[in-house]
Parts: C-alpha cells; structure tokens; sequence
C-alpha cells in the first residue's frame, strides 16, 4: 500500500510594498535541509540560490528573491520560517559587564519600522529618477566596507527611469557602465537625495528589552537582517 500524501497547510500574509495578499506553506524537512547545506558553503551565490528556490516552491511559483524588495524578502523568510520551525528564536546577547545572556525571542513580534518611500526623486530643473527597490540579490555587491564603485553599481542598477521635462528614458535601454557614468555627472546635493532614498526604505526589526542575569543592567537587542533569522 502506498504511503499517504502529506499536505501542508498554506497561510496568507500582507506584502509590505504592494499590499497584496500572497499564499505560502511551510517548508519540509527536505527543503530546510537543502537551505542550510547552502548556508554553510558559506557561498553567498550558493545561499541566495537556495532561498530563491525556497520561496518558489512555498509561495507556489509567486515570490522570488531575485524580484522582491529586501523587506519583502526578509519578512517572507521569517512567515515561512515561523510556519516551518516554530515562532521560538535563540539567542546570545553580551552585556557590558561580559555576562553572555541566552535568550528567548518569538517571530511574532518581529516589526516593519519604517514606512515606504516614493520611488520618484526630485533632483531639481526638470530631472527626476525613478527608483526600484533594492533586491536581496543586489544588496550582496556590498562588501563590509563598500567601495565608491560598489556603491555607484547599486545605484546604477536601482534606477528604473531618467524623466527630464516629461522626457523619459528608461533605465533597461542603456548598458550599466552608462548608467554609471550618468549617475557620477551628478552634482552632490543630487546623488545625497538618492542615497536618502535608500537610507529610509523600511525595515524587518526583531527588538527585546532584557535584563542582564549577571548584573540586572537593562540591554536592548535589536535583530535586522536574514541572516539572523536562520535556524
């Protein structure tokens, strides 16, 4: 006799840039396996891969990591994550006095701070930009410490549209090393309104308040980030 067909259960969730309701299941045990394999390759390619696969098959072919807005992304992972594991999160905080404090946080007070910007930048005489979100995906051309070149790929990639006097040019009809060079003939005070943009998009925050075991100071931890959602 063949073995039943296990069905997951699927959810619903608010998507933060667009409103719009999306459907997921949890991932199994397979799927979770696969995800923290690419976790530790310590390959980001390799990390980003699996995550896009993931929310393909939980979302049923709806979401992707490559399309969707960081904060789409994160808040995505941490539903299907809650969903999958448990909405219980471990984890080691030190405080000033050098006492390492484990504790307990729960998925469900995980928090959207901020709220979402236009896309539209005023640059002044006539010029606007249209900007996209910034994905997953592009936020890894980041190192630590970015260069003024990283940095100006970014922003490069993150322009939708140039609009001078009710002149549009779209950004996919010129080659990114264009995109580069029209973004650094900018005056400061113009690409300063462009990095604000970037500076205000939302965030997914996990914040808890504590009190230190060794020396009873109150600490605050303050969770943002994929990677620190990550079981």
């Amino acid at each position: 006799m063949a073995l039943p067909k296990l069905q997951q259960p699927v959810y619903e969730m608010t998507i933060p840039t667009t409103r719009k309701k999306l459907k997921f299941r949890p991932f199994t045990v397979k799927e979770r396996s696969i995800m923290l394999h690419a976790l530790q390759d310590g390959n980001n390619d390799t990390m980003l891969n699996a995550i896009d696969e993931l929310f393909k098959v939980c979302t049923f072919g709806k979401a992707s990591l490559k399309t969707y807005p960081i904060v789409d992304s994160e808040l995505l992972f941490i539903n299907i994550r809650n969903k999958s594991v448990g909405g219980d999160l471990d984890v080691v905080h030190e405080c000033a006095c050098g006492k390492e404090n484990l504790l307990h946080l729960k998925l469900d007070d995980v928090a959207v701070v901020g709220e979402m910007v236009s896309k539209d930048i005023d640059l002044g005489d006539g010029l606007f930009v249209r900007m996209k979100y910034p994905t997953m995906e592009l936020s890894e051309i980041l190192s630590d410490e970015p260069t003024e070149d990283e940095l100006l790929s970014v922003i490069a990639k993150c322009i939708d549209m140039i609009i001078i006097n009710d002149d549009a040019h779209k950004a996919e009809d010129s080659s990114e090393e264009e995109m580069k060079d029209w973004v650094l003939g900018l005056i400061q005070h113009q690409l300063t309104k462009i990095e604000t943009f970037f500076g205000s998009l939302p965030k997914v925050v996990l914040e808890s308040a504590y009190n230190c075991e060794q020396c009873g100071v109150e600490n605050t931890v303050k969770l943002e980030g994929l990677e620190n959602f990550f079981d």
